[in-house]
């Protein structure tokens, strides 16, 4: 399968397909290492706790990988799409704004995939996924501030506002701005 991928991504001119091909390789490879483990054991058709808990984990560890490949690929193409979208504007928003969507969206979609995980094993998830919204919720209260911080500076990234090398005042203090940041 590899061959045959690296065929295909040679007759196209970027590099995407090719990074894709390197992150996928190990996990992929796994995942039909464990689809051949629980077709072994679907085969044996036999009534066990054992076989049965085996299929769940090899399930289990099959939507982790794949959730593992999908944030990659996630990955890839927010990088991608920075370094297009960057190449006509601002080297800062490639610089700030790029590494905290990927770090966001890498969280997400683990959070989805152990969720996932969890539910082969039968496991209620209602509960957990109720469990995130709360914290998630006293995290956003306890964090409000940086936060505030955080959207202020995408917005300043974003909006052009201010520049490095500017004069401001503020409360009758005049600085000059050396950087303009996410938080600061």
């Amino acid at each position: 399968v590899e061959r045959v991928a690296h065929v295909i991504a040679n007759k196209t001119e970027t590099d995407i397909d090719d990074q894709l091909i390197e992150i996928a390789k190990k996990p992929f490879k796994w995942i039909v290492i464990l689809f051949g483990i629980r077709l072994a054991l679907l085969s044996l058709r036999m009534k066990s706790s054992i076989i049965d808990y085996s299929n769940k984990l090899a399930m289990a560890l099959i939507i982790i990988l794949a959730a593992q490949i999908l944030a990659g690929v996630v990955t890839i193409v927010i990088q991608s799409w920075g370094k297009k979208f960057t190449s006509s504007i601002d080297s800062r928003i490639d610089k700030d704004l790029v590494p905290l969507f990927i770090k966001m969206s890498k969280i997400i979609i683990m959070i989805i995939g152990i969720l996932m995980a969890l539910a082969t094993f039968e496991v209620d998830i209602a509960p957990l996924i109720a469990s995130l919204g709360i914290a998630g919720f006293a995290i956003g209260f306890a964090v409000k501030d940086s936060l505030a911080n955080i959207i202020g500076g995408i917005v300043l990234i974003l909006d052009k506002s201010f520049a490095v090398g500017d004069k401001v005042v503020i409360d009758d203090d005049l600085g000059v701005i050396h950087e303009v940041g996410l938080r600061n």
